[in-house]
């Protein structure tokens, strides 16, 4: 990673740490962590080039920044029994090898970890989980919490632990509010809540009226028995939760009583904890560096109930993909009412037999997003469908001919063209059903806004309504339009200002400065996206230079990919001399050589490992003389083999093996090996 990459991701996470804390994340957390990772690597390796408002360690205006603080006791997790009857394995295990039969049983909160800490009865801070042991101290955000204890009638330093949570009232009007005042609700109680809790702005956090549950007494107890240390701390004043004292005999009546109340309380819950009550036991059991043996989360299947379909729409893509989306008749589920859902592809549809007037059963995955299960007329279901998709086989479709059936469409209704399934580089045939017409109103639009993305061009202020708006009005024909745009072609589209034109224009001359991989992702060349499009950049240095497809293939690129790209840089070469004639992105982000000790490696990194970072790996191997591919080809000689790496390109890799190609191998549990390769 270059400093001006690693300066753009600064801006980048910030944004997006911005976006959750008003509760409208745009990128799921496992994106972001990977993004912060990613971070944190070049920190570390670049300490002196750390940037003041990286989120690592400062503050962003309304965002987070708080002061870390940590944690004297660890928060660990609690470790999952899958349902009730590995539950009672557990409670059983536990009586047989520690001869021990009471257990409290309470209900598993799904919202934001959250310790309190008093010193002679003052609240003086307000830790998060946080990572690493380590969280954010928001102790002026919880003073706005109105069922927090600020003190507590006893001396010394006492830890109380609980969840803020959003009781589902609170969290309903005040989605009301934004909604009354145009502003996007909040997708979930428990994202909200966290996002809120993050807020800069105390009022925010006051006008929310989040509430905190108790459930731990961690330091400064005295009692022997997790009852005992509830009761006290109702005592207390804090709010705490139904619990059980329970034994072998009963446990799993009251296990499944607690079940039956789950969408009846006032705030979400996602199961229950189950505790050893006598705390003595506690060191004897023991536990992990993640979780504790002496506890264990019972977590729910998800509420599933049936109701009518209505009809399948059709959802229209930036990328041109026609995406199947159900409706159906409203039902209250998991805590809100849904009436839509997406099917994700045609396959599914056919799959299930999804057929006017058909009954279905829907439910939350992960609680949060609505899917089909069942069809109740055809008996199929969703999982059986991912089953035989995860294994390879043949998925036949319910219907061959019915009238009654939803059927895929056969042409795009924006331009009349036939619809197919998108194929991959090599060309084989993937799950989506697109229209690939480059000429089509769909694609013109997406290409534009994938132009203006962060992850390509990075221009701040140009989104879907501005560049839908500049189509409209006849100012964008090709992406470097974006370059003649004036201050005065912004004024007027949608509710544009001259402030924010001067801004738009700003940065969209700032974008000037980009590098070149990111003019080529930003092309929308099919299958040249962000992990290729480096590697050409590296290999070509400037977008009209004269280049073969072999030298393309040598920089890491398949033959296929070579030809796509090849062939499109000669069929637009009007815009490709424009871009350049204009300057746009002609900078190289290249990584220093330092040694040959991988020289005659071409390298991947495919799957995931826990200690190491793909970025980090590509600039280990650039440094040391080798050459990172995108794919497995005849020519790569050392594979990076990680957890959960497809199944194709494991296939691949056991063909070239066996047809005498010398492959190296490394596997997570190997790691070593690679690093002693750059010794």
């Amino acid at each position: 990673m270059t400093f001006f990459e690693y300066a753009t991701l600064v801006d980048i996470l910030n944004e997006w740490t911005k976006e959750y804390a008003l509760g409208n994340p745009s990128v799921e957390d496992s994106v972001y962590d990977s993004k912060y990772k990613e971070l944190k690597a070049f920190e570390i390796n670049n300490p002196t080039l750390i940037i003041d408002t990286s989120p690592t360690r400062t503050v962003v205006d309304g965002a987070v920044g708080f002061k870390k603080v940590k944690h004297e006791i660890p928060m660990v997790s609690i470790a999952n029994a899958n349902g009730i009857d590995e539950s009672v394995s557990w409670v059983n295990g536990i009586n047989t090898k520690f001869n021990i039969n009471e257990y409290v049983i309470e209900f598993k909160m799904d919202g934001l970890g959250l310790a309190l800490i008093y010193n002679d009865g003052i609240l003086v801070d307000a830790i998060t989980r946080g990572q690493d042991n380590i969280g954010d101290s928001v102790w002026e955000n919880v003073l706005q919490i109105e069922n927090i204890p600020k003190t507590i009638p006893i001396k010394g330093i006492h830890e109380i632990r609980g969840e803020v949570v959003w009781f589902i009232d609170n969290y309903e009007l005040y989605n009301d509010y934004l909604i009354d005042n145009n502003k996007k609700p909040m997708s979930n109680p428990r994202n909200g809540a966290a996002g809120i809790l993050k807020s800069h702005d105390t009022s925010v956090v006051k006008n929310a009226k989040l509430s905190f549950v108790a459930y731990s007494y961690v330091r400064g107890t005295e009692c022997i028995r997790q009852s005992d240390d509830l009761d006290t701390l109702i005592k207390f004043g804090f709010y705490v939760q139904e619990y059980h004292i329970v034994n072998i005999d009963n446990f799993k009546e009251i296990a499944e009583h607690m079940r039956l109340q789950r969408y009846n309380l006032p705030f979400a819950i996602d199961g229950i904890v189950i505790k050893v009550n006598e705390k003595q036991f506690y060191k004897t059991i023991g536990g992990t560096t993640k979780s504790p043996n002496y506890y264990r989360a019972y977590k729910f299947p998800p509420e599933e109930k049936q109701t009518h379909l209505l009809n399948i729409e059709h959802s229209i893509g930036m990328s041109g993909a026609i995406t199947p989306v159900a409706i159906f008749e409203e039902i209250q589920l998991a805590g809100t009412k849904v009436k839509r859902c997406s099917l994700h592809n045609w396959d599914i549809v056919d799959y299930l037999g999804l057929h006017k007037d058909c009954n279905i059963i829907i439910r939350k995955a992960g609680e949060i997003i609505p899917e089909i299960v069942q069809c109740i007329e055809t008996k199929r279901k969703k999982d059986d469908y991912e089953v035989l998709k995860k294994e390879n086989k043949n998925i036949m479709p319910y219907w061959i001919n019915n009238t009654d059936a939803y059927y895929r469409p056969t042409v795009c209704p924006f331009c009349g063209n036939i619809l197919k399934n998108q194929t991959n580089a090599n060309g084989d045939k993937l799950i989506s059903w697109v229209c690939d017409n480059a000429d089509c109103q769909v694609q013109i639009f997406g290409k534009f806004v994938n132009f203006a993305s962060r992850s390509c061009m990075n221009i701040t202020g140009v989104g879907e309504a501005l560049v839908q708006n500049l189509l409209d009005a006849g100012k964008l024909k090709s992406v470097a339009d974006f370059y003649k745009l004036t201050v005065n072609d912004l004024i007027g589209l949608g509710n544009i200002r001259e402030k924010s034109a001067n801004k738009i224009i700003n940065s969209i001359q700032k974008s000037k400065n980009n590098y070149l991989h990111q003019l080529i992702e930003g092309l929308s060349i099919p299958s040249v996206g962000h992990s290729v499009s480096p590697l050409i950049a590296n290999s070509i240095k400037k977008l009209n230079s004269t280049f073969t497809i072999n030298d393309l293939i040598d920089c890491g690129i398949t033959e296929n990919v070579a030809n796509i790209f090849y062939n499109w840089i000669n069929n637009n070469t009007e815009l490709v001399n424009e871009l350049v004639n204009m300057n746009i992105a002609c900078n190289i982000a290249t990584i220093e050589k330092t040694s040959n000790k991988l020289d005659g490696y071409v390298a991947i990194m495919t799957g995931t490992f826990n200690e190491l970072d793909r970025e980090v790996f590509k600039k280990l191997v650039i440094e040391n003389g080798g050459t990172v591919c995108s794919s497995i080809t005849k020519k790569t000689n050392l594979v990076l083999l990680g957890d959960n790496a497809g199944p194709k390109k494991i296939t691949t890799i056991n063909i070239l093996v066996k047809s005498g190609y010398n492959i190296k191998i490394i596997t997570p549990n190997e790691l070593n090996t690679f690093f002693n390769l750059i010794k």
